[in-house]
């Protein structure tokens, strides 16, 4: 789904590979919690939970409610921050929260492989996330 919605080169830019996408875990009571991180920037954080969407609701316009019921992702709930959750390397700087890059040291920066900005990160924001949604927070691209 990212790869029709972003585009292969933007993708596989943004989203090297599912480290990059949050973790989830069950707690003792079978809840799906999703695992925050402190590295992402909110921007992205969101790019990613409207990829998750946009993924959700097209399995429920091709396949009907009970299979997008079954995506791990309409499941869960934003359970806690785990700030030792290692980041995923090879993104776009704009990527990384800038608390994050500046506690980093140089040679972890170095070791995470630290690319240019994404320049159409906001482009991609407002191109995938429903109309809706931007209208009532009264947001234009």
């Amino acid at each position: 789904m990212a790869k029709k919605l972003l585009g292969s080169e933007t993708a596989s830019q943004i989203i090297p590979h599912m480290n990059c996408i949050p973790d989830t875990e069950e707690d003792e009571d079978g809840n799906l919690l999703c695992i925050e991180s402190n590295w992402p920037h909110n921007k992205y954080s969101l790019l990613i939970h409207l990829l998750e969407t946009n993924t959700i609701c097209s399995i429920r316009d091709r396949k009907g409610n009970n299979a997008a019921n079954r995506c791990l992702e309409s499941h869960r709930t934003i359970a806690r921050n785990d700030s030792d959750q290692s980041a995923c390397p090879g993104l776009p700087s704009n990527c990384y929260s800038e608390e994050f890059l500046n506690e980093l040291k140089a040679t972890h920066k170095l070791s995470l492989s630290i690319q240019k900005p994404c320049v159409q990160l906001d482009q991609h924001i407002f191109s995938i996330t429903p109309q809706h949604i931007l209208a009532k927070a009264n947001v234009h691209p």
